[in-house]
């Protein structure tokens, strides 16, 4: 394991000077060219935005998938990887010495697997963001992981822009990380079937479904799958029918 050193979010900046005329009359941090940015321009510079870091840990065994994952990730301004592991024992002990905000772990390492790491991260520290990743997103495994505590998961192949995203919204649905209690959170046993197959015959998707219930994205999908197996159908269509036949209260046993 390893920790990585501090890089700086920005490599090209300027410090406007007081009375520059800058909005606000105040010393301001600005980006030259066509580097990230808010978009705001002032004497040809961009305004460099000043977004909270996001610190992020990866655990995988795969050292190639770690370093790939990790340039990616450092494109990003506001997110920075700060320590890689290779395995669920390696991915606690780093964990504990640098606190990050989210972690992503492999569910299939030596040693310790991403499961049994993940219930120990969370049972250490409330507040971390969890993501498992997983090359085949098998519903009896996702199912431990969230059961473990893990936020959410995603799938090896999941296309950049997506987990970047799952990135920011698990970091933003948690506070600093601490060992205190977790409060304000969401109640996942507020989304019972019936609401769930009412949500689909609204016509919502997952992320419409997560976002307006507080659940994790991952576990709607899991307990969709094990609606439909309840219902006896295949798909959201067949569901949608099924509750405007029968009503979305009268469910079988």
């Amino acid at each position: 394991m390893r920790a990585v050193p501090h890089r700086p979010v920005h490599s090209a900046r300027r410090v406007l000077p007081a009375g520059s005329g800058y909005p606000g009359d105040q010393a301001a941090q600005f980006q030259a060219g066509t580097g990230v940015g808010n978009g705001n321009e002032w004497r040809g510079f961009k305004v460099a935005r000043r977004e909270p870091m996001i610190t992020v840990m990866l655990a995988d065994d795969h050292a190639l998938f770690r370093r790939g994952l990790r340039s990616m990730l450092e494109f990003e301004a506001d997110i920075q990887v700060i320590g890689e592991a290779e395995d669920g024992q390696e991915a606690q002990e780093l964990a504990r010495e640098l606190r990050p905000d989210v972690t992503l772990l492999d569910i299939n390492m030596p040693r310790v697997n991403g499961i049994d790491a993940a219930r120990e991260l969370r049972r250490a520290f409330p507040r971390m963001g969890i993501i498992m990743l997983t090359m085949f997103a098998e519903e009896e495994i996702i199912d431990q992981a969230l059961a473990a505590g893990a936020d959410d998961y995603l799938r090896k192949d999941t296309p950049f822009d997506e987990i970047v995203g799952k990135v920011r919204s698990t970091a933003g649905g948690r506070e600093t990380v601490g060992t205190g209690p977790l409060t304000g959170g969401p109640k996942p046993s507020a989304l019972t079937d019936g609401v769930l197959l009412r949500r689909v015959v609204d016509g919502l998707s997952d992320r419409e479904i997560a976002a307006e219930t507080g659940v994790p994205e991952a576990e709607v999908q899991v307990r969709l799958a094990a609606l439909y197996r309840r219902l006896g159908v295949r798909d959201r269509t067949q569901a949608a029918i099924y509750a405007l036949t029968q009503g979305a209260d009268r469910l079988p046993d």
